[in-house]
């Protein structure tokens, strides 16, 4: 069998080794850097392929055509991704369908590119268990597999963060806030009202408003509480929110109580 070899490109001697298939492999990481095409006739004809490492970069890269966030910054949304264990789990394929609006927020993710160039996102509002927090997850599994960094936290999480980082680091923290491609906050609300957090709410909103890049809320206020605030601090915050994001009003049972509901019964009949 003929062996015609192809050099692998921006390849240089000292960065790769011949692994025991035969194939040039990075030393970084140990992929493999060449490969031999399923369909290559009877010749095995090696070509020049990207190691992970290389692939990695590669995103970044085009990342950086879509963000002005750094290689490092990119990083390290991609780690603050999100606050839910369970978040890779929540996708459009697993939907259940029991949510009506999971249509408009299928439309927003799949034409991200457009918000985010607009700048425009969502407010997600409704009562507790409607499937708020679960769309919101949906949307940022799917901008992330389009090749762009999504944060979803919420304000007692950048609380927390912000009193644990110190204050030399706040100031970096802040502006990955701010620069995210997506930046998705969850329970709008459920956190403690004191002057402290009002005001860390308040700098995220105004800067995420002014970077001009897209914001997705979720919360349990009405649209009654956000036509009329409780405070001139909070119709400061609803008024930066209303003008860039479109309000969806999801509405329906609490499917959190609906799934407890069937898990007690099936755990009553184990303990008879």
């Amino acid at each position: 069998m003929k062996d015609i070899s192809e050099k692998v490109p921006a390849s240089k001697e000292d960065e790769v080794f011949i692994g025991e298939d035969g194939l040039l492999h990075c030393k970084n990481c140990g992929g493999a850097r060449e490969c031999i095409p399923a369909k290559s006739g009877r010749f095995a004809i090696k070509v020049g392929c990207l190691c992970p490492c290389q692939a990695e970069a590669e995103n970044i890269k085009v990342l950086q055509l879509k963000t002005d966030m750094s290689d490092a910054e990119i990083r390290k949304a991609r780690q603050l991704a999100s606050i839910d264990p369970s978040f890779k789990d929540h996708t459009f394929e697993n939907d259940n369908g029991s949510q009506p609006l999971m249509k408009q927020c299928r439309k927003y993710a799949a034409d991200f590119p457009r918000h985010l160039k607009n700048h425009s996102g969502l407010l997600i509002y409704g009562n507790c268990g409607s499937g708020k927090s679960y769309a919101a997850d949906c949307i940022a599994n799917s901008v992330l597999n389009q090749g762009y960094a999504a944060i979803v936290t919420s304000f007692a999480k950048i609380a927390e963060t912000v009193g644990n980082i110190g204050y030399e680091g706040r100031g970096e923290y802040y502006e990955s806030l701010m620069k995210v491609p997506l930046l998705i906050i969850d329970d709008l609300g459920t956190e403690r009202e004191t002057e402290y957090m009002m005001e860390i709410i308040h700098r995220v909103i105004d800067d995420r408003d002014r970077s001009q890049k897209p914001l997705i809320i979720t919360t349990n206020f009405t649209m009654e509480d956000i036509k009329s605030p409780k405070s001139d601090a909070w119709a400061r915050i609803w008024s930066r929110i209303i003008r860039n994001c479109y309000p969806l009003h999801f509405e329906g049972d609490d499917v959190r109580f609906g799934s407890g509901f069937d898990r007690n019964v099936k755990m009553k009949k184990y303990y008879g």
